[in-house]
């Protein structure tokens, strides 16, 4: 798969799992990356098939932060 296209597939993963988890911005915690790519790979591991200079997980991981407003982290 092309990068552009797992991003929008990541994305909308993230707010799938988001709803799923009840952490649809009413949570005093931030979700947590790792329990979604766990989540993700379970549900959908070849969103994380393509290519990528920094690596599928990292850029997964940004998209991740912008969904959740998390980018203050980087």
């Amino acid at each position: 798969m092309i990068r552009r296209e797992a991003e929008i597939r990541i994305r909308r993963h993230a707010l799938d799992w988001l709803a799923e988890q009840g952490a649809a911005g009413t949570s005093t915690d931030a979700p947590s990356f790792s329990s979604f790519h766990a989540w993700l790979t379970a549900r959908d591991p070849a969103a994380l098939d393509f290519r990528s200079i920094a690596g599928p997980r990292y850029d997964a991981e940004a998209w991740y932060d912008d969904v959740t407003g998390q980018n203050w982290r980087r």
